[in-house]
């Protein structure tokens, strides 16, 4: 005795019975539970026999061998082909002898063997001979489904988005090889509606939170009420109302295009004929090209302000700069819960972000983000001031805006634009006969030293009994050394005073050089005077 699995069937050769042993093979199927000869023995058949061995092989195969009949040990092997099963297909059954398609009105979904029936189509659905599932019929799909629901919102950027939801078309109906989609039309009266019109082509299909409703979404301008989906219009006091319907068709895309399904829905739209606000600088609004790219601008209210220092405590009014120093720059919203991230800086004449005619230069590749500083709705940089050809420049700032949890408020991705003037004024020249700060140190040296070995020579000269302060050399050295004294600390007291020698760039420089050389005039002075005294 042996089992197939595949066939699900239980196979049997010979055996002792009562009178004797067998040469028959049987097969019981468990499914039917059913018994069936396979062969009776007779002919050319394996004789009768019992305790012998069976092992089926593919494909399909019996093998048979040893065993003990009525006078000896059997020591032959026998094979034997069993009847073949083949898988009936989807939208078939076993009838007992073979494969069966499944009447119109039933199916069958996977293929098997040994069902001998198959499954009766629902009330609202229907199906042709062989079929594996069952298409549902126009008229009860029509009559079952829930009516679309319309709903008018006004989004980020501005629009009117007009949203239906609507029942989920199935691939395709029983009968008809035409496709089935939705058509939505606006129009100013109910009986002008029609499919395939140009507002039709505004509605884009967008995947619902409902497995079973589809979602069709416009975004609709005031234009597009005077053009492609027309509404009546009438003012009542300081309101606009627009007024038509709206239509959505079920049609069926074939050879030719029919209507199985309509419905309409009055709309209705207000606007407001006047506007109070607070100016606020320049608002972004629509979309916006830069370098062929197109940034959707959303009403984002934020300020770019500038400061000297990275402590970015008191913002510069008038933001004033000097060419080579360090702007630091903070663009602020003034909406919480949402972050900036600074995507272009560019400098210009104009105030116009369009107007890239006077463009004078792009800062995007050139500044430098400071990450970690800003808070909450900030984003801030540096850019180092660069020669501009306007007196007066205005630095733009395009951010990219995002909710503090990282992820896009709204369906497409927001924009802050902002300008800020900014004034960016050359370095001061000096006099061409002005030299620099080594060469007047050493020249102030060599003029001390000088001075020093003239008064020593005054004095040897004046050794025969004369008074030495009557010689003329020394009293003029001394007078011209105090009176340089007396420049060289005014000078240093009136650049400390008024900052005139503070240079962000510099590190102190220039202010360390000049106290450096006012106490060493004086102390050369001192000594020459200790010395005239002592010697």
């Amino acid at each position: 005795m042996v089992y197939s699995e595949l066939l699900d069937q239980l196979f049997i050769h010979g055996g002792a019975l009562s009178d004797g042993r067998s040469a028959a093979t049987y097969q019981f199927s468990l499914g039917l539970g059913q018994w069936s000869a396979v062969h009776d023995g007779q002919y050319d058949a394996p004789s009768a026999r019992s305790l012998h061995h069976m092992v089926l092989l593919p494909p399909g195969s019996l093998a048979i061998f040893g065993g003990v009949d009525d006078s000896e040990v059997k020591q032959d092997t026998w094979l034997m082909d069993l009847p073949r099963r083949d898988l009936c297909s989807a939208g078939q059954i076993y009838n007992g002898t073979g494969c069966k398609d499944c009447a119109a009105g039933f199916y069958d979904a996977t293929p098997e063997i040994d069902v001998d029936e198959c499954l009766e189509c629902p009330n609202d659905a229907a199906s042709d001979p062989g079929s594996a599932a069952c298409l549902p019929l126009v008229a009860p799909w029509v009559q079952q489904q829930v009516p679309p629901s319309v709903t008018v919102v006004r989004n980020f950027a501005g629009k009117i988005e007009v949203v239906a939801q609507a029942a989920v078309l199935p691939n395709q109906f029983y009968s008809t090889p035409a496709v089935p989609s939705y058509s939505i039309d606006i129009a100013p009266t109910k009986e002008s509606l029609q499919p395939r019109s140009a507002c039709s082509v505004l509605w884009q299909p967008q995947a619902a939170q409902n497995s079973e409703l589809t979602e069709m979404v416009a975004e609709l301008t005031y234009p597009d009420l005077d053009d492609k989906c027309q509404l009546n219009e009438k003012q009542v006091g300081d309101l606009i109302h627009r007024d038509g319907f709206l239509g959505v068709y079920v049609l069926l895309t074939g050879t030719v295009e029919s209507t199985i399904a309509f419905f309409a829905f009055p709309l209705e739209l207000k606007f407001i004929r006047t506007a109070e606000g607070i100016y606020t600088g320049y608002v972004a609004a629509g979309s916006h090209h830069i370098d062929q790219q197109v940034f959707l601008l959303g009403s984002c209210h934020s300020t770019v302000n500038f400061f000297r220092t990275e402590n970015f405590e008191q913002p510069l009014e008038p933001a004033v700069y000097v060419v080579g120093d360090v702007v630091y720059a903070e663009h602020t919203l003034e909406t919480d819960h949402l972050t900036l991230e600074v995507v272009q800086v560019w400098i210009s004449s104009s105030k116009n972000p369009d107007d890239w005619d006077a463009l004078s230069e792009n800062l995007t590749d050139a500044m430098v983000l400071l990450t970690g500083q800003g808070s909450q709705g900030k984003a801030r940089f540096t850019f180092q001031a660069r020669p501009q050809s306007c007196q007066l420049c205005f630095v733009h700032v395009l951010s990219r805006v995002t909710q503090t949890s990282g992820r896009r408020f709204s369906m497409q991705q927001m924009h802050a634009l902002k300008f800020s003037p900014i004034v960016i004024q050359p370095k001061e020249e000096g006099l061409p006969f002005i030299m620099s700060i080594e060469q007047s140190l050493a020249i102030a040296v060599t003029v001390a030293l000088a001075g020093f070995l003239l008064a020593l020579v005054c004095k040897f000269k004046c050794a025969h009994g004369k008074d030495q302060w009557k010689c003329g050399c020394v009293p003029v050295f001394l007078m011209v050394e105090s009176f340089d004294c007396f420049l060289d600390v005014a000078a240093w007291i009136g650049a400390s005073l008024t900052g005139d020698l503070t240079f962000s760039d510099d590190g102190g420089f220039v202010g360390n050089t000049l106290l450096a050389s006012t106490v060493g005039s004086c102390v050369l002075f001192g000594g020459v005077l200790v010395l005239l005294r002592v010697c």
